[in-house]
Order: C-alpha cells, then sequence, then structure tokens
C-alpha cells in the first residue's frame, strides 16, 4: 500500500469515527470546502507536511497515525493524563505527585505519544506574565519525547523547569527559553518581573519539557 493510499485509509477511518464529512473537516481545518473529498476521491495524491498538523487536530488523532507510523489513532479522549506535579516558586517536595487531575478531564496533545506527557498544576502567579495564572494546568511534552520528533527548544519557548536541592528536594517552576549560547546553555527566567531569577540548565537545574497547552480549571480558583 502505497503512501497516499494509507493516508486516505485513516482519513476515512477517522470521519467514520466521528461521524463527520469531509467537508466538514476540511471547514475545521480552514481550507476550502473540497480539500479533504478531492483526496479521498484520487484528485490528488498528498497533503503538504505543514498542512499535516492541521488535519490530525481536526480528526482527534495525530500525524504518526495518519501516515501509517502508528496502529491506533492517539486522541484526547484515549486516556486522562495524571498530575505529575506542581509548578510553585520557592516551593520543594520531595517525591512527585501522583494524582488525578481533580474533576477535570485533561487530554494528551495528539503531537506526542501520552506516554511522553506531563500535566503540572500552577499553584502561584510566577507565570502570570506569560499569561499562565494560577489554577492553571500545563500539558508538558518531555525531552524524549522532543528527541524523538526532532524538535528542538528555541528562544521564547515555555518550558517546565526542575530545580534539585541538596537534599534532594525538588522545585518545578514555568519559565521562558531566554538564550541559547553555542547551541547547548540554556537561561531560563520565570516572567518578565523576575528577571532577576535568571537560572542556567546544569548541575541541579534540568528541563522537564516544552509546554504544548493549559488548561484553567475555574473550580480552583
Amino acid at each position: 500500500m502505497t503512501r497516499s493510499e494509507i493516508l486516505r485509509q485513516r482519513i476515512r477511518a477517522r470521519l467514520d469515527a466521528l461521524e463527520m464529512s469531509p467537508f466538514k473537516a476540511a471547514e475545521k481545518i480552514g481550507k476550502e470546502r473540497n480539500f479533504l473529498y478531492d483526496l479521498l476521491t484520487g484528485k490528488k495524491d498528498m497533503i503538504r507536511e505543514n498542512t499535516l498538523e492541521a488535519v490530525a487536530n481536526a480528526l482527534e488523532c495525530d500525524v504518526d497515525y495518519l501516515l501509517g507510523l502508528r496502529s491506533a489513532a492517539v486522541t484526547a479522549s484515549t486516556t486522562d493524563l495524571m498530575l505529575a506535579g506542581f509548578c510553585e516558586l520557592g516551593v520543594w517536595y520531595e517525591r512527585p505527585c501522583t494524582l488525578q487531575a481533580s474533576n477535570l478531564s485533561v487530554g494528551p496533545d495528539p503531537r506526542y505519544a501520552p506516554e511522553d506527557q506531563h500535566l503540572f498544576l500552577l499553584r502561584d502567579a510566577h507565570a502570570a506574565g506569560l499569561d499562565l495564572p494560577i489554577s492553571t494546568f500545563v500539558v508538558v511534552a518531555n525531552r524524549e519525547a522532543l528527541t524523538k520528533s526532532g524538535r528542538r527548544l528555541h528562544q521564547s519557548d515555555i518550558v517546565v523547569v526542575k530545580r534539585t536541592n541538596e537534599f534532594g528536594y525538588h522545585e518545578h517552576t514555568v519559565r521562558v527559553v531566554e538564550d541559547m549560547p553555542n547551541g547547548s546553555i540554556l537561561s531560563l527566567r520565570a516572567n518578565q518581573q523576575f528577571s532577576n531569577l535568571t537560572i542556567v540548565e546544569g548541575k541541579g537545574v534540568e528541563v522537564v519539557g516544552l509546554v504544548l497547552r493549559s488548561v484553567m480549571d475555574f473550580d480552583r480558583r
């Protein structure tokens, strides 16, 4: 089976599963009405790679599934993420959190495998300058996920950072990638208001992963 045949088959399967027409899906993607219909009827063979992610999001799956690299569609409803920890400046925890994210259902981002994603809850306002207020959940792709996908950290990326003190306690904060001298050292800061809290990745400091999206839990506010 060719790559285009696999793509057609997978798109049909997702349309059937979602009970959605190719025209409605094209509308969700932001393309012309016949965008997917022409692919399914053989009028065109493939979709540009930079459009595949939009197609996957509209069909509630991931790009790997559409290309035949994954046998099952990973959707946001497949499994809810467990809470991996709290992001709170200056607060140190002895062990990671492994609790369900309260009554709020937060699913994985379809761009990465669920097992390579973590969920953190912000418990203070240290990232408010990044439009991430108290009681916001952030979905994070870990470093392994980024390595698999070839995604490198860039200037202004928002990340979760873990610091470990001499007693083995951990602090998690949300910070911005500010600089990457020589392409390897990361200078991070909590937000624009905390420039004096800039830290550098190294001993006792590690980037947990890239923040993919945020979800507000209004019940906690």
